[in-house]
């Protein structure tokens, strides 16, 4: 958001941000890409708040969120939305935390990127996170 969008939402600082984050995770993905991976699981406050905003949720729910699913398509349709949203409107848009309102349109087109690096169709939402996983695997 500091690097690409503070100047503005505009076509050529989101072109720019895309080649910066696809030049970031590349080598990431073609590691990923040799284990023929078909599905990804997000975590983490971007997703569930993407989730929250697909869902239309006046108020958010854990339940909702949880496992629900979002299409690259719908991912898209909410970047462009918040990409042509001013900062007040992106405030207001249900789903969507006021905190979150600055930098939720950064953090979408990694999604973005990362899902069409993948080749991937969907993400599911997870509530959980590292730290959860990291005692799943202790235990």
């Amino acid at each position: 958001t500091e690097k690409f969008l503070a100047s503005g939402y505009t076509d050529e600082a989101f072109l720019k941000m895309n080649r910066f984050i696809n030049d970031q995770i590349k080598e990431i993905i073609s590691d990923l890409k040799k284990e023929n991976i078909n599905c990804i699981c997000g975590i983490g406050g971007t997703i569930t708040s993407l989730s929250a905003v697909n869902q239309n949720l006046k108020i958010y729910s854990m339940e909702k969120v949880h496992k629900s699913k979002i299409s690259r398509y719908e991912v898209e349709k909410m970047r462009n939305r918040f990409k042509n949203s001013t900062d007040k409107e992106r405030k207001s848009i249900n789903g969507l935390q006021a905190k979150r309102s600055d930098i939720i349109a950064a953090g979408t087109e990694i999604l973005v990127c990362i899902m069409d690096s993948l080749n991937i169709k969907e993400v599911i939402v997870s509530e959980y996170d590292n730290l959860e996983g990291m005692i799943y695997t202790k235990i």
